[in-house]
């Protein structure tokens, strides 16, 4: 893989996991969102990469506020249509990481997910969320496989795996897509406001607070549009997560 793999360079939080002179690639921290909102004020990735690296980039896909992991951005203007391109024609194959309410009733099939999604308003919350429609709406197709299962927490209410750890792989880019399908299986992404993703099990059996939707965004995985290399740019899992894989086991 040519150009720098960085260990550090924080900018609020982020972290440059690649950059060439055409690409830079950036571990978003949960919390930062991707690009410029209502208030001018709320750091996001564009501008910080502008303001204290001096770095001109233009953003081609993005992350929900809480999601964690790899955001792809293009520095050589040149190459805005190619890249444009191979997310449009998917061709750069994402990789994401959830922890999951587990559901008991339901033994783990890994899967492929495929069906129409559309806005709906939720007048109790005052957010936008998406459902799945029987007409109308988008095509939305997720490959979901569980990497495993959370360990096992004893009590009246419970005797089992209390989470699931799953990777999921959207061949398409709808809003809150993998946040849906997942929910869907009566498995929603822990911490997940929307989507139901309880933490009552988490905080009573394990020392650890989830203050966000457990999803990041592990990996990239496509061909440099200039040199024609191979990229496969990783995210490590931020603290939080990485806490509660610790307790199956993962180093």
């Amino acid at each position: 893989m040519s150009g720098k793999a960085l260990d550090s360079g924080a900018v609020s939080g982020l972290t440059i996991l690649f950059e060439d002179e055409d690409l830079i690639a950036v571990n978003k921290p949960a919390g930062l969102l991707s690009q410029a909102s209502w208030d001018p004020k709320r750091p996001h990735v564009v501008a910080d990469l502008k303001n204290r690296f001096g770095i001109e980039a233009i953003l081609h896909h993005r992350l929900d506020r809480d999601t964690s992991g790899v955001l792809l951005l293009t520095k050589n203007q040149r190459l805005n249509a190619a890249v444009t391109d191979l997310f449009r024609q998917h061709k750069i194959e994402k990789v994401y990481w959830a922890l999951c309410n587990t559901a008991p009733s339901q033994a783990w099939q890994d899967q492929r997910i495929e069906n129409h999604l559309a806005p709906v308003r939720d007048s109790a919350k005052q957010l936008q969320r998406m459902k799945v429609v029987r007409s109308g709406g988008w095509q939305a197709v997720t490959e979901l496989r569980l990497i495993a299962h959370g360990p096992a927490a004893h009590g009246p209410t419970v005797h089992g795996p209390i989470f699931d750890w799953v990777e999921a792989k959207p061949l398409t880019g709808r809003t809150h897509q993998i946040r849906v399908h997942l929910a869907g299986l009566q498995r929603p992404i822990l911490g997940d406001p929307l989507y139901g993703g309880r933490t009552t099990m988490i905080k009573r059996h394990f020392p650890h607070e989830v203050n966000r939707t457990l999803l990041h965004a592990r990996s990239l995985r496509l061909t440099h549009p200039r040199t024609q290399q191979e990229l496969q740019i990783e995210a490590p899992l931020p603290a939080d997560m990485e806490a509660l894989t610790r307790l199956i086991g993962h180093e």
